[in-house]
């Protein structure tokens, strides 16, 4: 077998070590952008209630819980 031929169980680690990095990278963009997506959440539900929020006022929110 040469060097550029693998066995199905190296092609499964490869496989799984690509779905962990997968998941990795997931999970910090989740992180990164779940602030924004809260305060975005909330400005469409107090625009669905007729509710007019001052602009700054998700700034005041803390979204790292």
């Amino acid at each position: 077998m040469s060097d550029t031929e693998s066995t199905p169980a190296a092609q499964e680690g490869e496989a799984g070590a690509v779905q962990d990095l997968s998941d990795a990278i997931r999970a910090e963009i989740q992180r990164e952008y779940a602030g924004k997506l809260a305060r975005t959440e909330i400005k469409a539900q107090a625009a669905k209630a007729g509710i007019n929020l001052p602009e700054d006022f998700a700034g005041y929110l803390d979204t790292s819980k």
